[in-house]
C-alpha cells in the first residue's frame, strides 16, 4: 500500500507516523492517568505511628523493595527470571526501546535533550559491531555522529540490535509456550484470558517487523521498506494504546508505583523491613 505519497493516510508509513501517533499517545496518556488516579483513590492506608529512620535506612529500604521480588523469582522461578526479566526486559525490550541508535535518533527528534544518551547508543547490526571490535583500522564515516563507536566498546558484540531482538523473540516464545503448557496441563483450573497473548503477539510483531526493516526484508526497494517500517510503527502504537487497559499495565507501570508505595508505607512509616 503506497498511494498518495509518504504522508498520505492511504500509505502505511504515513498513516502510522502522521495520523495515528498523536491519538495513540493521547489514548495511552488518558488510560495511564485513569489507572493512576484509580490506584490513588482506592488506596487504603491504615494509620501507623511514624518511626524515626536514617537516610541510609531509607535508601536501603528503597533498594530492597525492588530487590525482594527479584530474589524471590531467582529462588523460586529461575526459568521465569531468566526468560521474563533478563532476556525479555533487561537484555531485550529496555535497551532496544531506549538505547538502540535508531531509536535514540527517534526520541531525540521529539525530545532533543534525549541526545545526551547518545554515548550509550547500541548499534543496529551484529556485523558492524564485530567489525568495530576486530577490524585492524578504526571505522570512519562522513556522518557527524558515529553509530557504532560508543561507550560499550567490545560489548557491542553482544549489545547490538540483532542479538537483542533475538533475545526478545526467544523469551516471548518461551513465555507463550510456558503459558500454553500451563493451560493444557491445568485445564479449567488455569486462569486464562485472550489478553494474556495479545501483548506478546503485538510485541513479537514489533520486534520482527523492526528486524525486517533494519535488514530491508523482504525486498530492498523503498516502497517495501517504508511499508515494513510503517507496520513496525503501527504495531508499536497499537501496543501503546493497549497497555493501560491490559493486565500488563501492572508489570510495566503499576509495579513501580506499588514498590515505591510499599517502601514508603511498610519501610518508612512502619519500619517493618528496615
Amino acid at each position: 500500500m503506497n498511494v498518495g505519497g509518504w504522508s498520505s493516510p492511504s500509505n502505511l508509513f504515513g498513516f502510522a507516523v502522521y495520523y495515528l501517533l498523536v491519538p495513540s499517545v493521547f489514548i495511552f496518556s488518558a488510560g495511564a492517568a485513569y489507572r493512576l488516579v484509580r490506584m490513588l483513590v482506592r488506596a487504603r492506608i491504615p494509620p501507623a505511628q511514624r518511626r524515626k529512620f536514617s537516610f541510609g535506612e531509607a535508601v536501603k529500604g528503597l533498594i530492597m523493595a525492588f530487590l525482594r521480588p527479584i530474589i524471590f523469582s531467582i529462588t523460586n522461578k529461575p526459568d521465569d527470571f531468566i526468560a521474563g526479566l533478563v532476556l525479555l526486559h533487561v537484555l531485550g525490550v529496555i535497551p532496544v526501546l531506549f538505547l538502540l541508535s535508531e531509536h535514540i535518533a527517534w526520541w531525540t527528534y521529539y525530545f532533543p535533550p534525549y541526545k545526551a544518551l547518545w554515548i550509550f547508543a547500541v548499534p543496529l547490526s551484529v556485523t558492524s559491531s564485530v567489525l568495530t571490535v576486530t577490524a585492524p583500522v578504526i571505522p570512519s564515516s562522513n556522518m557527524s555522529t558515529a553509530f557504532v563507536n560508543t561507550i560499550w566498546g567490545p560489548l557491542t558484540v553482544l549489545l547490538n540490535g540483532d542479538l537483542l531482538a533475538i533475545f526478545v523473540l526467544v523469551a516471548l516464545g518461551y513465555k507463550c509456550a510456558a503459558r500454553l503448557t500451563e493451560i493444557l496441563m491445568k485445564g479449567n483450573q488455569a486462569p486464562y484470558r485472550l489478553g494474556d497473548f495479545v501483548a506478546y503477539a503485538l510485541l513479537f510483531g514489533i520486534i520482527l517487523s523492526g528486524y525486517m526493516a533494519a535488514r530491508h526484508y523482504p525486498s530492498a526497494d523503498s516502497v517495501t521498506y517504508t511499508n515494513v517500517l510503517g507496520l513496525h510503527i503501527l504495531l508499536a502504537e497499537l501496543l501503546l494504546i493497549y497497555l493501560p487497559f491490559s493486565k500488563y499495565w501492572h508489570f510495566v507501570f503499576g509495579y513501580w508505583y506499588g514498590k515505591i508505595h510499599e517502601w514508603y508505607d511498610v519501610d518508612i512509616k512502619r519500619g517493618e523491613a528496615l
